[in-house]
């Protein structure tokens, strides 16, 4: 019976030390995944294999739009945009490239980091040129709750629409456009939109309708959206 009990202490001890190294160990499965266009073109994506129907979206040359997180970029394709590209230049599929991201999120010095796929220049007869870097110190947590309904939207759970215009929202380009318009102190676009949105999760959460819900999502986006259209033609549009 003593040989017994030593045994099942010894068993417990090594079980209650496996718990707590674990406990211990850094999560790593928040990373976010981005794709930053340098291909000289504008690109698109989706969240599926060539040949599965998915929502397509739109990455202008030299911008960077979140794809994703671990947990929601099992399958990736590319390819390029404009008129016979569906034909000429079909989805590539990304699969090699997701499972090396895998594969790098467990190295130690990729831990609380974000990965950027990197479309690199190529001629159009050649294999995409893609690099994956890894940058940013993360946070340990998951990403906000105004992050994860952004992502949502971007891989379209408000329709194409709406994943095109949070892309373009969130775009370094109009980021810049809209500061500038804005003059010294003025709002960043990008932590507006999530402010917005964070006052609507937390509104939705006091008084849960989805339908209203997803109706004040689209609002705010639309107005936001509406007014950096108005500074793109003040600055852009030749009088």
């Amino acid at each position: 019976m003593k040989k017994l009990t030593i045994t099942t202490l010894v068993i417990t001890a090594l079980c209650t030390l496996h718990n707590a190294s674990n406990a211990m160990m850094p999560v790593v499965e928040h990373y976010k995944i981005y794709i930053e266009n340098h291909y000289g073109a504008p690109i698109k994506f989706k969240i599926a294999q060539p040949q599965e129907a998915a929502q397509e979206i739109s990455v202008g040359n030299m911008e960077r739009v979140l794809v994703g997180t671990v947990y929601t970029v099992k399958k990736l394709s590319i390819r390029t945009t404009g008129a016979g590209s569906s034909y000429l230049s079909p989805f590539t599929d990304l699969a090699k490239e997701i499972q090396q991201l895998v594969q790098q999120a467990n190295l130690d010095e990729n831990m609380y980091r974000n990965a950027v796929i990197i479309i690199k220049p190529s001629k159009s007869y050649e294999n995409w040129n893609i690099q994956i870097n890894w940058e940013k110190e993360m946070s340990t947590e998951a990403m906000s709750p105004e992050e994860e309904v952004i992502a949502q939207i971007i891989n379209g759970s408000l329709g194409s629409d709406y994943a095109e215009k949070i892309v373009a929202l969130s775009s370094n380009s109009n980021e810049l456009l809209y500061s500038l318009a804005q003059g010294d102190g003025g709002a960043n676009l990008d932590d507006l939109l999530s402010a917005r949105i964070r006052t609507l999760i937390i509104n939705n959460e006091k008084n849960p309708t989805k339908q209203k819900y997803e109706q004040d999502l689209k609002d705010t986006i639309d107005s936001l959206y509406a007014e950096l259209q108005r500074y793109k033609k003040r600055y852009f549009v030749k009088k």
